[in-house]
This record gives structure tokens, C-alpha cells and sequence, in this order.
């Protein structure tokens, strides 16, 4: 079987657009984090949690600010410092610290 010039363009499209699209869906699904250290909100911006504490981290290094998360836990969202949380993989999501 043979494509034209066109059919094979159409095709390449269509790879292209399916394949951002799975890269759309695994980037914009945010990560969670548990608090490694305590963190007293200095701003109104910067959220405050306890040691253990699972936040959902929106977005690292956000507005430039290198270090600094955009956050939500306990209903709000804010920036918190990246060096007091550590990222979670699927497996360490649901399981406990011990």
C-alpha cells in the first residue's frame, strides 16, 4: 500500500497531535510532595504545613522564583520552598512514612 504526498502529511499530523496530547496529560497532572520539614508561612503568598503533611505541587520554580513551588494543601494555594518537601512517586503516594 502506498501514500500520497498528502495522505502521508495527514498521517504525520495525526502522530504529532496524539503524541502531544499524551505528553499534555502526563505534564499537566500534578505531583505530590510530603513535607519533609515544618514551614511557618512568612506571606500571605507562602502556605504553612507540618513534618508528613502531603501537598499537590502545581508547578516547580514558579514565576522564575528557582526553589519555590507553587502549592495547595488544606484548601489553599500558595508557594511553599521546594528544599522542605520531597516529591512522591505513585508507589509512595499511598503508602505510609515509617
Amino acid at each position: 500500500m502506498t501514500f500520497s504526498l498528502w495522505e502521508r502529511k495527514f498521517l504525520l499530523l495525526v502522530c504529532l497531535r496524539v503524541s502531544a496530547v499524551k505528553v499534555m496529560a502526563v505534564t499537566l497532572q500534578p505531583l505530590q510532595a510530603r513535607a519533609l520539614y515544618a514551614n511557618n508561612a512568612d506571606t500571605e503568598e507562602e502556605l504553612s504545613f507540618s513534618v508528613g503533611d502531603v501537598l499537590t505541587v502545581h508547578e516547580r520554580d514558579v514565576a522564575g522564583l528557582t526553589g519555590w513551588w507553587l502549592c495547595s494543601h488544606a484548601g489553599r494555594i500558595g508557594i511553599a520552598p521546594g528544599n522542605r518537601l520531597r516529591l512522591m512517586t505513585p508507589s509512595t503516594a499511598c503508602s505510609d512514612v515509617t
